[in-house]
């Protein structure tokens, strides 16, 4: 039980910087110059049990349509970015082996960073842990959106998070305004002034056959809202028609041959000096699931998984990448990982022995697959890309570890 803890540890730990990696990439530019700011003091009622929120009376609703991989909640412009997390993936991947993973976890991180969050999601009656379904960004004009489909027993307690944000330390003033039914509008001045703007948009699942779709999909379909945000300057348009949205995961699905469980999905473009300065990141398509255990994965079901999880992901980069190139960026990989990696995994995974070490580096070695196939840099990281041999080597050192 504890060689299996270790390992799913290890390996939660690369998904939480894999979500780590893309958030940063796609989120912090924005962020940073709109000075959306950390520190958020809980709101408070007045003696009366009143916090003076008008309530939408009437608020929009919305059909998510159905993907292979799952449901699909915000339309998808063609050749615009967009991605797609699944906080349940994560969670259902650090329970699933009873006693095994005591390691930190994705939200016991954010709540340690930010103190006040707590308080306020009390406040707002939401339980990360089981209400927040998908987390998601797309391209809407030169700027992004960012969308939350999630469970709120009292929607109308949404304001509280845009009258906190109005109070933050360097807002010198702000307000709150409902402009229609479920659209708040925050204008808060900090660095400079800005408008947020939080739209809430009531789901209907009417018509949606919970009998077609995998476990993890039909829990989702517990979520109640969709809470889309976005700044003054973004251009939201077409948000809400999903008529041809599912479509648009197709490409991404292609990666994977099985779709079922979706944890993380996208597709990203216009990034410099990713991977390494002077290189574009023109085009990405991502795909990470975590479907149920396949027959042809030799090693999941020895190492107590009851999944099958798999990164994958088709690159074009600019200038075009060249073979000698990539060989020379793997060899840079391996050395940067054991100078580097040993330093900072245990930090967000706990202790890492030196047989634990050697025993991952085993499996991501055996597991990952690079290769390119014209301009394009595919790269695929399973436990069914390991053959019987390969397997049974890492069971091996599983046996034989200290």
């Amino acid at each position: 039980m504890k060689r299996r803890g270790m390992i799913r540890g290890l390996a939660i730990a690369l998904g939480l910087l894999a979500i780590a990696c893309v958030a940063v990439a796609v989120l912090l530019p924005s962020l940073y110059q709109h000075r959306v700011l950390d520190a958020v003091p809980t709101p408070t009622a007045d003696a009366g049990g009143s916090t003076g929120m008008e309530v939408a009376k009437q608020p929009s609703r919305l059909r998510p349509e159905l993907a292979k991989s799952g449901w699909v909640f915000v339309g998808l412009e063609p050749g615009a970015w967009w991605f797609t997390v699944s906080p349940p993936c994560y969670h259902a991947l650090s329970s699933a082996d009873p006693g095994g993973y005591d390691g930190p976890r994705a939200f016991d991180m954010i709540m340690r960073q930010h103190p006040d969050l707590p308080g306020l999601l009390r406040d707002m009656d939401v339980d990360v842990e089981r209400d927040l379904v998908e987390i998601g960004g797309f391209e809407c004009g030169s700027k992004f959106c960012v969308y939350s489909a999630m469970v709120l027993r009292q929607p109308e307690r949404l304001r509280l998070a845009l009258e906190a944000l109005t109070r933050a330390p360097g807002v010198t003033s702000g307000t709150v305004e409902l402009v229609e039914p479920g659209h708040f509008v925050a204008t808060y001045s900090a660095v400079r002034a800005v408008k947020m703007h939080l739209r809430l948009v009531e789901l209907d699942w009417s018509g949606r056959d919970a009998k077609r779709v995998d476990g993890w999909t039909r829990d989702a379909m517990r979520a109640t809202h969709l809470v889309l945000a976005y700044f003054d300057d973004a251009s939201p348009e077409g948000w809400d028609q999903l008529s041809q949205a599912a479509r648009r995961f197709d490409e991404v699905e292609a990666l994977v041959p099985d779709t079922r469980q979706r944890c993380i999905a996208g597709v990203l473009k216009s990034l410099k000096d990713v991977p390494v300065p002077g290189i574009t990141m023109a085009r990405a398509r991502v795909m990470i699931v975590a479907p149920p255990v396949s027959v042809d994965d030799w090693l999941a079901p020895a190492l107590g998984f009851s999944t099958s999880p798999m990164v994958a992901a088709r690159i074009v980069l600019s200038p075009p990448l060249r073979r000698k190139t990539l060989m020379g960026w793997q060899k840079k990989a391996g050395k940067w990982i054991d100078e580097s990696g040993r330093e900072w995994l245990p930090l967000i995974a706990g202790p890492v022995s030196d047989d634990d070490w050697r025993i991952l580096r085993a499996i991501v070695g055996a597991a990952l697959e690079v290769r390119l196939e014209g301009e394009e840099l595919v790269v695929s990281l399973g436990t069914r890309n390991l053959d019987v041999g390969e397997a049974e080597q890492i069971l091996r050192l599983l046996r034989h570890r200290k």
